[in-house]
């Protein structure tokens, strides 16, 4: 994956998932999960973004924390799935 669409994964947690402004400053690196900046509804969120932007299918057993704890995480996981 590249750079671009890593920050598009990440610009869509910072603004579209993210309920307080506090929790839009995050390194890529940074556990999303147990930071409190996403949710188990807002995984759901960014599972259908995932699957439209970058046409992949993610299947109920792909849904590991692993799979979504960090930007770079979720960037690999795309990868590995296209």
């Amino acid at each position: 994956m590249n750079i671009q669409e890593q920050q598009t994964i990440r610009n869509f947690i910072a603004n579209r998932i993210a309920k307080r402004k506090e929790q839009r400053e995050f390194r890529d690196e940074d556990d999303i999960i147990s930071s409190g900046i996403i949710d188990s509804l807002g995984i759901m969120h960014l599972v259908g973004f995932l699957e439209t932007t970058f046409g992949i299918r993610i299947r109920d057993d792909d849904l590991l924390p692993e799979n979504f704890t960090s930007v770079v995480a979720i960037a690999s996981f795309v990868a590995r799935n296209r």
